[in-house]
């Protein structure tokens, strides 16, 4: 219950809240003797124990050596005539267990003022309020206000703080270390603090590098008159130095050897020179005091990214200031020949180990059951060639007008047959748009757009059966075409034409017959073909690249080893520095600024190729099989049981392959 408190005259206080004129109250006079105390608790309760007590809290009043305080309490409702009244003592706050304490019972009857007198006595002889252990108080030393609880401790073997030890916490006679380092022990000093009673240091200088020279302003205090590693003197200008000191001879070691200010004069130190590795460098102190040359800016380790992914081969590195083009500063790729392969890449359906882990083709990213070539057959069309655009948007054109559109989004093909008029050997869709644009027997071009519902722009190529079409983009945002073919009159004469909207532009040059042309941009565009072993003395394989508006012979066929055959499929990669054609009799060539020969599948005649890296290369045949090559061997994806010819292959990544071919057949890996 909360307490209620009124005083009186300055004197009385009342406890509880019963009516005085009619339930009756006690008039308590609380005495207390030989000390003040600091806080007295008054009680009042029923001595039957009912209802609950009533206190209140009282500071101590009058002088150090005693008091008197009154406080009236009424009789609550509820409670018996008499009543328990207390009063306790406590030296600073009314906490913990009082100092004193005194209680007696009283009766009060109804519309009565009892008077009842509690009296307390204790000593505080010296009066620093706090009580004589001896009479129940705290205080060990009842003679002197300088002793009693919460005193600091001095070191005056007494207990100042009344806790029982004497000097408690001043670690007298432990070990010390005093002025200039001396040792001695803790003891009391004559103010009664702690002091070391260590004896008086002498001034002696560091000899750190034992030069037999001091170290100027580096004076300490010692307990004798010598001691080990300290001389007198004080004139070493660098005394952490054994070679530093007057008049020593200078080397260069970024000191001032010989105390006269300048450091590594005369040495030609930060002078420029050459450190090798493509850096800068200048000279610079060496380890055994003469000079080196220092780079400037230290060389890194360099990877190689043939691929162009950003990442380069990890154990490939080469330590540079200046790499080579192609060369990159992040690491990560464990197949640098296929762009889809690093550390952190997407893992793809491909058989490959795209992210580096260790593990191919892992989590959900093949069907159930692993990819595989899924047939989106048509029947027994003859398809000669498939073009891919945007995400996932598919035209694939074949022999007797034969057309089919699939567009992003889409997992059907719609049939367009008849309405591109002509016998279609090649096919090239805008990456962006999916406008198609077509080649073939007697026929330039053919065109349509996606949307559209028959060919336009059709344009008649004099003499020509065209094999290939390609586009590639102009800097202006524009598109130019280009087709490759064959001369209807002469079987061993080819023909190669482009236009960018204007009309066709023919190419006078004399080549051999053509079968495909591609590129990624004007300064990287290929046409391949070649004479069959028929034609006497011209005969074999034959690469054509376009320069300054003429196709130019590569002369492939002067290579050692390149068959006599001709080349039927070329392709550059992306990153415009790798080009691969295949041809008949196991023909396969590559192009990383120069053409060579490249390892085949033994035995076949391929007649289309698509690549995206030097260990990421994709092929058909003649005999009905998809091959691919990882960076070190080619190894057969599909082989068809009915041998149809696989004319052309295509795709975004190797997770996104279409091929057409023969008797209907349209795959596509990896479902």
């Amino acid at each position: 219950m909360p307490l209620r408190l009124l005083l009186l005259v300055g004197l009385l206080a009342l406890i509880g809240t019963g009516c005085r004129n009619n339930d009756g109250a006690v008039k308590l006079t609380v005495t207390y003797s030989g000390f003040k105390p600091g806080c007295i608790r008054v009680g009042v309760k029923d001595a039957q124990g009912a209802g609950e007590p009533r206190t209140t809290e009282l500071a101590g009043k009058g002088e150090a050596t005693g008091g008197t305080v009154t406080v009236a309490a009424f009789r609550e409702a509820g409670w018996g005539t008499t009543l328990t009244v207390t009063a306790e003592a406590f030296e600073k706050r009314c906490e913990g267990t009082p100092v004193v304490t005194a209680s007696e019972t009283v009766t009060v009857n109804k519309g009565e003022v009892a008077e009842k007198e509690l009296k307390l006595t204790a000593t505080d002889a010296d009066q620093d309020g706090y009580v004589s252990q001896a009479t129940g108080g705290t205080d060990c030393d009842d003679g002197s206000t300088e002793r009693h609880p919460g005193q600091q401790e001095l070191c005056n073997n007494k207990d100042d703080n009344c806790d029982g030890t004497p000097d408690d916490g001043l670690a007298l006679g432990t070990d010390c270390t005093g002025e200039g380092g001396c040792g001695g022990k803790r003891v009391c000093g004559s103010d009664a603090s702690v002091v070391c009673n260590s004896p008086k240091p002498t001034v002696l200088y560091a000899d750190s590098d034992q030069d037999t020279h001091g170290a100027a302003g580096a004076g300490v205090m010692n307990c004798g008159p010598t001691r080990p590693g300290y001389v007198t003197s004080s004139d070493d200008c660098d005394d952490t130095r054994a070679n530093v000191y007057s008049g020593a001879r200078e080397i260069c070691d970024e000191q001032d050897n010989d105390c006269d200010g300048p450091r590594d004069e005369d040495l030609g130190v930060g002078t420029s020179c050459d450190p090798g590795l493509g850096c800068t460098g200048e000279k610079a102190c060496a380890a055994d005091g003469g000079t080196r040359c220092a780079y400037v800016t230290p060389p890194s380790n360099y990877y190689p990214d043939d691929d162009l992914d950003l990442h380069g081969k990890a154990d490939a590195g080469i330590l540079t200031c200046a790499p080579d083009v192609g060369y990159i500063l992040q690491a990560g790729d464990c197949n640098d020949g296929n762009p889809f392969t690093h550390a952190g890449a997407p893992e793809l359906c491909d058989q490959e180990d795209n992210n580096c882990n260790g593990s191919t083709d892992e989590g959900s990213v093949c069907p159930s059951g692993g990819g595989s070539w899924v047939a989106q057959s048509t029947g027994t069309e003859t398809w000669q060639s498939v073009s891919v655009w945007g995400d996932g948007g598919v035209w694939i054109a074949g022999i007797g007008s034969r057309l089919r559109l699939r567009t992003p989004g889409q997992t059907t093909f719609q049939n367009l047959d008849l309405q591109c008029m002509g016998d279609w050997y090649g096919a090239w869709a805008n990456p962006v748009t999916g406008s198609l644009t077509l080649g073939g027997t007697n026929r330039a071009i053919g065109a349509r757009s996606v949307d559209a519902t028959s060919c336009y722009g059709g344009t008649d190529a004099t003499d020509t059966d065209v094999r290939g079409v390609a586009g590639v983009s102009l800097p202006d945002g524009g598109v130019e075409f280009h087709a490759v073919g064959q001369s209807r009159s002469s079987s061993t004469e080819g023909k190669l034409l482009w236009w960018d909207g204007t009309p066709i532009t023919f190419d006078p040059s004399p080549v051999a017959p053509l079968w495909d042309v591609h590129g990624v941009s004007r300064d990287v565009l290929f046409a391949v073909g070649g004479y069959d072993t028929s034609s006497g003395p011209s005969i074999g394989a034959r690469i054509y690249r376009f320069k300054a508006n003429n196709w130019e012979s590569e002369l492939v066929q002067n290579i050692p080893g390149v068959v006599d055959d001709k080349l039927r499929g070329i392709w550059v990669v992306k990153n415009q520095t790798l080009a691969y054609a295949v041809g008949e009799s196991s023909s396969v060539l590559m192009w990383n600024g120069t053409w060579s020969k490249h390892p085949a599948p033994p035995g076949e005649d391929l007649l289309s190729v698509v690549a995206f890296g030097k260990n990421s290369i994709y092929a058909t045949t003649a005999s009905g099989k998809v091959y691919r090559y990882n960076g070190s061997t080619w190894s057969a994806m599909l082989s068809l049981s009915t041998s149809s010819p696989l004319h052309d292959i295509a795709g975004t990544s190797p997770e996104d392959l279409w091929v057409a071919g023969s008797n209907g057949k349209i795959l596509h890996w990896p479902r």
